[in-house]
């Protein structure tokens, strides 16, 4: 039926250097939630310059 709403809930996590995707849907007809997606996904963060800004000395000078 096209004129039923069904709700998603969709959240992203992570699990120390895991990261995953993780979907509920809401079945009116039920009343119930049921998971629809739960994946694990490469890291999401974007991070074009993590090399070089971890291979710097970034220190706070004393009086500054």
């Amino acid at each position: 039926d096209k004129k039923v709403n069904i709700m998603i809930d969709a959240y992203h996590f992570s699990s120390g250097l895991k990261y995953g995707y993780l979907a509920f849907m809401f079945q009116p007809a039920t009343k119930k939630w049921s998971i629809k997606s739960f994946k694990k996904q490469e890291d999401p963060r974007n991070l074009p310059f993590a090399d070089v800004l971890g291979s710097l000395n970034l220190r706070k000078e004393e009086g500054s």
